[in-house]
């Protein structure tokens, strides 16, 4: 997923007599997912994984609640890998132990 995906997802509407998620929080979340792809903001694949969206007000159609939560499963993985990606690029790399180091661990330089 790219920041230009999460910008352009269109989310369609729930069937007639079904209210879905409320669209204004869907969209501030979704603008922080794009913001958080484009380097701009903090937002966590825990964060989004916890998200919780209220219904849309009465008498009005939100969207619909699979699309949404397809694209949120989307955007977790991407963000997850990417936190994998941080992680793994701010440790250190370790090396087994050497034959004879009493199976101590040591930092490849």
């Amino acid at each position: 997923m790219t920041p230009d995906d999460a910008r352009d997802a269109r989310f369609s509407k729930p069937s007639f007599g079904k209210r879905g998620y409320d669209s204004g929080a869907v969209d501030a979340l979704v603008t922080r997912i794009e913001q958080t792809l484009r380097g701009t903001d903090r937002l966590t694949a825990a964060e989004v994984r916890e998200f919780s969206f209220g219904r849309a007000p009465a008498g009005q159609r939100g969207y619909r609640e699979d699309d949404v939560d397809a694209f949120l499963d989307a955007a977790e993985a991407e963000l997850r890998r990417r936190e994998g990606s941080a992680h793994r690029a701010a440790s250190p790399q370790f090396a087994p132990p050497l034959e004879g180091s009493r199976g101590r661990w040591w930092r490849r330089g």
